[in-house]
């Protein structure tokens, strides 16, 4: 049988918006994208399969805006622009927007998604990852 090495969402909460890693069991951290212009508006689309309600997908981002390194910076969590929705089969994707506007100029960003659910059975699954950042 599977089995998934995964998080409950209340389990793990607090721990994803440090600077470091995390707890999270189930976690992609993107590299860090720099920018050729500055933005101020991260925009994250992900095709999501949510099997149940007590499942879900975290996105979380950090930004640079100077010299430092972004490596110490926290990450923020960043909210779907709606509900994500319950597929009714594992082939149903739904497009999903996760949007961030900055009130300060970013010049490189990091993005980390991360999968939750209470079953360990039933996880979401996640394809088409795309990462826009605008003015």
């Amino acid at each position: 049988s599977v089995y998934n090495d995964v998080n409950s969402e209340l389990s793990i909460l607090d721990s994803e918006v440090k600077a470091e890693h995390g707890d999270a069991a189930v976690r992609y951290i993107t590299r860090d994208v720099e920018l050729n212009n500055p933005a101020d508006q991260l925009d994250v689309y992900l095709n999501i399969s949510r099997p149940t309600d007590t499942s879900n997908v975290l996105v979380y981002a950090r930004f640079k805006s100077g010299d430092n390194s972004i490596v110490n910076v926290p990450f923020e969590l960043i909210e779907p622009t709606s509900v994500i929705p319950i597929s009714s089969t594992d082939d149903d994707f739904n497009e999903v927007l996760f949007s961030k506007l900055r009130a300060n100029n970013f010049s490189s960003f990091q993005v980390k998604i991360v999968i939750v659910s209470d079953d360990h059975w039933n996880i979401p699954t996640i394809t088409d990852f795309r990462a826009i950042a605008t003015t």
